[in-house]
């Protein structure tokens, strides 16, 4: 029971009654928890939905997760650390809207300051970590625990031995088409008619050749379909959008992810910089950049000379 008592030119702060001591009951388990912490207190994870602002930068891990109402009619956030929970709610007693007004615009300021009381003598440390969460290295196209054959993978937490995962068995082939089966061929085809082309897309189906015509034009043909695999590459870069404003904080590290992604998967993307070369990324094709204030031109160019570009400006 929360008991607030609260009269006109007086306040009184919570106070808190138990009728009978508070009972604890495990709903989840102790692994299952420390995952999600961990996703939740990731920052990296929060840069697509959130951008980076001050307000989110703490300096030690702080798991969060926000929530605004339809319409707008009220917002929260629950943040915590291994030791406090911290809830806030922000919105009209009434229920009247507020128009534009999120849990993350709202809420994550007042939730710094109160966790700068908490916490300004010393971070709390980190979220324990139980014996059977371990790491595994993760295959980046099946997201099955990578095998040796795997070309591109990330590390990525697993609960329970490895050995009892079923690893990647899917077939990497050098001309970067991969065989799902029929199901996914359904799925994609579905997607590309509503939605159209997308970072998957289905193999035109091969020419039928005749088992007499003479292995020249065999090989021509296999010619013919690499240089237009070459030339239907397609490069799109997908955060920063073109003509994204920053505003450098002059109290946290400033960093932008930059994320392309290529069609069919290439080798590396090149990442230019107002023309200078600043990175070159294997999938899935991002790292983070330290801006400077100006306009800046950014490139992302494949191994076959296929680029796409934004202009972004950093204040």
């Amino acid at each position: 029971v929360i008991a607030h008592r609260c009269t006109e030119a007086e306040y009184r702060p919570l106070s808190f009654i138990y009728s009978d001591p508070p009972v604890s009951e495990k709903v989840i388990s102790p692994e299952t928890a420390y995952v999600i912490s961990d996703i939740l207190s990731d920052p990296t994870a929060r840069l697509l939905t959130f951008g980076n602002p001050e307000s989110l930068e703490f300096g030690f891990p702080l798991a969060i997760k926000t929530g605004t109402s339809s319409n707008y009619k009220d917002c929260w956030i629950i943040g915590y650390t291994p030791k406090h929970v911290i809830g806030i709610w922000a919105g009209n007693f009434n229920g009247a809207p507020n128009r534009g007004v999120a849990g993350s615009k709202v809420c994550c300021p007042i939730l710094k300051e109160i966790v700068h009381y908490l916490y300004g003598n010393g971070p709390p440390g980190g979220f324990p970590k139980p014996p059977l969460v371990g790491k595994e290295l993760i295959c980046w196209l099946s997201g099955k625990p990578a095998s040796a054959a795997c070309p591109y993978t990330y590390p990525e937490l697993t609960i329970g031995s490895s050995a009892s995962f079923e690893k990647c068995s899917m077939i990497h082939r050098k001309d970067q088409f991969l065989y799902l089966g029929p199901h996914y061929a359904r799925w994609i085809h579905d997607r590309e008619k509503e939605q159209g082309l997308a970072r998957y897309r289905l193999k035109p189906p091969n020419r039928v050749i005749d088992e007499l015509e003479e292995p020249l034009v065999i090989k021509d043909l296999v010619r013919r379909q690499v240089h237009s695999v070459m030339e239907t590459t397609r490069i799109t870069i997908v955060t920063p959008h073109d003509y994204d404003r920053y505003v450098l904080s002059p109290h946290n590290p400033n960093r932008i992810r930059l994320r392309a992604i290529a069609n069919p998967l290439v080798p590396y993307v090149t990442w230019l910089i107002d023309g200078q070369e600043i990175e070159r990324t294997p999938p899935p094709y991002e790292f983070l950049w330290n801006p400077i204030r100006g306009r800046h031109r950014i490139h992302a160019v494949t191994a076959h000379n296929q680029a796409a570009q934004v202009v972004i400006d950093v204040e």
